[in-house]
C-alpha cells in the first residue's frame, strides 16, 4: 500500500499540469492555443524565440574568427577543384568534338 502511494505521488508530481517547475510562458502558450487568440499566439511565440535566444552560447570573438577562416578556405578549396573539373572537361571536351 505504501508503494502505492509513492507511484502515485510520483506521477502527480510528474504530470505537466501538477508540474510547479512549469513557467508562465508554457501556461499562456497552451491558453492561447484552447482560446483560439491570433494575436496571443502570436506575443507568446515571441516570448518563447526570445526565452530560447537567451539559452544559445554565443560563440566568443576568437571562435567567430576561427569558425570565419574555417569557411573561407573550405570555400576556396572548393572552388578550385571545381574550377579544375570544368577546365579538365572542357578540354576533353575540346578534344572530343574539335
Amino acid at each position: 500500500m505504501a508503494e502505492k502511494d509513492a507511484t502515485d505521488s510520483k506521477n502527480i508530481a510528474s504530470s505537466p499540469s501538477r508540474d510547479p517547475r512549469r513557467s508562465r510562458d508554457a501556461a499562456a502558450a497552451e491558453a492561447a492555443v484552447r482560446n483560439g487568440n491570433i494575436f496571443s499566439r502570436i506575443w507568446i511565440f515571441i516570448r518563447q524565440v526570445i526565452a530560447e535566444l537567451k539559452k544559445v552560447i554565443w560563440p566568443t570573438r576568437n571562435e567567430l574568427w576561427t569558425y570565419f577562416w574555417v569557411v573561407i578556405i573550405f570555400v576556396m578549396i572548393l572552388m578550385t577543384a571545381i574550377f579544375l573539373f570544368d577546365y579538365f572537361f572542357a578540354w576533353v571536351t575540346n578534344l572530343v568534338f574539335a
